[in-house]
């Protein structure tokens, strides 16, 4: 009916098409059809600019609801998940003030932070590895072997900033991940990444996607 009258129709998911099961052949035929385009995760702006918005949504029936700079730019980095964490947060952050009967304040946000991200395990150094196999599209052995090939050394230092960000592991306990690497490796690859990531959107948006799949993967399970 929808197309019928000249309209379109949208559909969100996160599969392809040809990943989907439970249809009818002629309805699987009308998606494989379809024009198939992929959202990527938001970059740094656009992850405070959800913040600001959904904010400013909320304090125009809730005028106490109010975040200053301080108190987006800590929903940015506490909040590690993609778009819908971040809303998530703000909508529980806007509970943790009354309803939005008082102005959040950082202790406010900082119990919303913990409640969220207190569930969420380190994850192993290779899950960490997995995570960027899927995102880059590149094999274990490639992430371990001595391939100075950019399109090996991108992602591997971005699993060996990950690794050290987020599995609490030492620099020696990474570098014998990735093909018993020396440390100063692993240093060098976290260094340089940290150094970049303020000037450098395309950089902070894959650290973005790994991560993400990260949580995905322990979601559904991975180790």
């Amino acid at each position: 009916e929808v197309t019928g009258q000249g309209g379109n129709v949208v559909l969100a998911g996160d599969k392809t098409p040809g990943e989907l099961a439970g249809f009818s052949p002629r309805m699987m035929s009308e998606l494989k059809g379809a024009t198939v385009v992929e959202v990527e995760l938001p970059d740094e702006d656009m992850r405070r600019d959800i913040i600001r918005r959904l904010a400013r949504h909320i304090e125009i029936a809730h005028p106490e609801f109010v975040l200053d700079e301080a108190l987006i730019e800590r929903i940015h980095t506490g909040i590690r998940g993609p778009g819908r964490e971040l809303t998530g947060a703000v909508w529980n952050l806007f509970t943790e003030a009354g309803f939005g009967t008082m102005t959040p304040t950082s202790d406010m946000l900082e119990r919303v932070i913990r409640r969220m991200e207190g569930e969420v395990r380190a994850p192993t150094i290779e899950l960490v590895k997995k995570a960027a196999m899927k995102v880059f599209n590149v094999s274990k052995a490639d992430l371990e072997s001595p391939s100075k090939a950019r399109s090996v050394v991108y992602p591997r230092q971005i699993a060996m900033y990950l690794c050290r960000e987020q599995t609490h592991k030492s620099f020696p306990q990474i570098g014998r991940a990735f093909g018993r690497r020396d440390h100063t490796t692993v240093l060098y690859a976290h260094r340089k990444l940290t150094r970049d990531l303020p000037n450098d959107p395309e950089l902070s948006a894959d650290i973005a996607r790994v991560a993400a799949a990260i949580l995905e993967l322990q979601a559904s399970g991975g180790h």
